[in-house]
């Protein structure tokens, strides 16, 4: 299950853009912010979360 989550993170994309890998190759070369890093991820965790959620709401139809 943690391996899904950990896919999932690192798969997540914007604007078809996989962000952890898109920031580690623009920042290729220089020194890791480990914190930023770690709140980047704490993000996608959490959008993960409420994208799950929003799935969930059934429509009503008119």
């Amino acid at each position: 299950m943690v391996i899904l989550k950990i896919n999932a993170i690192w798969e997540y994309k914007i604007g078809g853009y996989a962000v952890l890998d898109k920031y580690l190759k623009s920042h290729k070369g220089e020194e890791i912010d480990y914190k930023y890093f770690e709140k980047v991820i704490q993000s996608l965790y959490k959008s993960l979360k409420i994208q799950a959620q929003i799935a969930k709401i059934t429509l009503l139809k008119e």
